[in-house]
């Protein structure tokens, strides 16, 4: 029905339409009230989503970037699917998590980046190990990974107003908070 640009368009405007729901309603329980002003943070927010997000990634899942003498199974079995696919390669991370997951990151096909969990290599024989890739590099090749990126602001914004909210009032630190 929409091409994939006019879904994503209109993905990414439903994102920022949220967010600045979000800082609206914050800012008008704190008495804020000036348009410009909630259009300049949701517009700073989503800038520095975009620029440091693959950063946050890298930190919170403990990413370590390989080389081929490293893994050369995983790395031949990507490089074979991007030349395949017509894609540039990728970086290729692996996370110490036990926990198995695979994912793909970065903010375009050129800055894409696919990461396995050590979990996820330990638990999978070869061929479920390419079909996972296949599955990440196709989010790569797609541009999805921009989108991901982007979105990944909403639960972080959420959390962080509830961290506030449940905690703090006024700016200070309750009492009850302290104690707990």
């Amino acid at each position: 029905m929409f091409s994939l640009q006019t879904r994503m368009f209109l993905l990414l405007t439903a994102l920022f339409a949220i967010i600045y729901a979000v800082i609206v309603m914050i800012g008008t329980a704190m008495g804020i009230g000036n348009f410009y002003f909630y259009l300049f943070i949701s517009i700073l927010m989503m800038a520095g989503q975009y620029l440091i997000g693959p950063k946050i990634v890298e930190w919170s899942m403990r990413v370590k970037y390989v080389t081929r003498p490293e893994y050369p199974i995983l790395y031949s079995m990507i490089e074979e699917m991007t030349q395949r696919a017509n894609m540039p390669m990728p970086k290729i991370g692996v996370s110490p998590e036990a926990l198995p997951n695979a994912f793909a990151f970065g903010r375009s096909k050129k800055d894409g980046r696919v990461c396995v969990t050590e979990g996820m290599l330990r638990l999978l024989n070869p061929e479920e190990l390419r079909a996972v890739l296949g599955h990440e590099l196709s989010h790569i090749k797609n541009q999805d990974v921009l989108t991901i990126t982007l979105l990944s602001v909403i639960p972080m914004l959420m959390y962080r107003i509830a961290w506030h909210f449940m905690f703090y009032r006024g700016g200070v630190m309750t009492a009850e908070a302290i104690q707990r």
